[in-house]
């Protein structure tokens, strides 16, 4: 399987609603992925099918929304995981889990860690686009990209 991925914080793709967007790949997908399998891969007998698309849930910045609802009371927000969801889902369900029993953002990890370690998943909140405190996602000092 091979996959295309726009990306929302691109100014050349914008954000797609997703009750209204083409579930179609881009034209000529298909026939590129072609030139890749022929290229490198040994699968004489290979068919490519040109398939579908799909809109990931993305928060301005990029990285997920993980806490309390600013204006909804017992709302907690666990979003915008970008397609990563399956993979960061037990970690996750640990930090929510944690907000939930306890109401803190911290989580222990030093039984994965092999040392004296807890994780604060404060900075991920819901909030902090109205705060102006978008994490930097590639690393350019530049916020809310």
């Amino acid at each position: 399987m091979f996959g295309q991925h726009r990306d929302k914080l691109d100014p050349a793709h914008p954000t797609a609603d997703p009750d209204h967007y083409d579930a179609q790949p881009d034209p000529g997908f298909d026939t590129e992925v072609s030139v890749c399998i022929d290229r490198y891969y040994r699968l004489p007998a290979h068919l490519v099918l040109n398939g579908w698309t799909c809109v990931y849930d993305v928060t301005d910045d990029g990285f997920p929304s993980l806490g309390h609802d600013e204006k909804t009371a017992n709302l907690i927000h666990a979003v915008g995981m970008n397609g990563h969801g399956m993979t960061i889902h037990a970690g996750v369900a640990c930090c929510i889990t944690r907000l939930v029993t306890t109401g803190e953002s911290a989580v222990e990890i030093s039984d994965l860690m092999g040392r004296p370690e807890s994780l604060n998943f404060a900075h991920l909140s819901p909030g902090r686009f109205a705060l102006g405190r978008a994490l930097d996602l590639f690393g350019t000092g530049v916020e809310g990209q």
